[in-house]
């Protein structure tokens, strides 16, 4: 996805890229990094500006039954995209 014009509201679907990018320097609790997971659905909860790049902390649906159940990630802009987006590019 591209760079944003706006923030992401709390309460947006994402799913994210099979593929996620580093993260080396980014000043986020481990638990968050430790949470993400590529090509899953997830619900963005709040976000942090700056980074390079606005950092969105996501809720995903399941998690480990030791821990959370619904363990937080931390995701830059640029690793997940809307899946209201991709719905309507499956649509047509």
């Amino acid at each position: 996805m591209e760079q944003l014009e706006h923030t992401l509201e709390s309460g947006t679907r994402i799913v994210t890229h099979d593929e996620l990018g580093e993260t080396t320097g980014m000043l986020i609790h481990e638990r968050h990094l430790k949470a993400r997971k590529p090509s899953a659905l997830g619900m963005i909860g709040s976000y942090v500006p700056g980074h390079g790049g606005d950092v969105y902390f996501v809720r995903h649906g399941e998690g480990d039954a030791r821990s959370d159940p619904c363990p937080v990630a931390a995701y830059c802009y640029t690793e997940f995209e809307l899946v209201e987006v991709l719905e309507k590019a499956e649509a047509t």
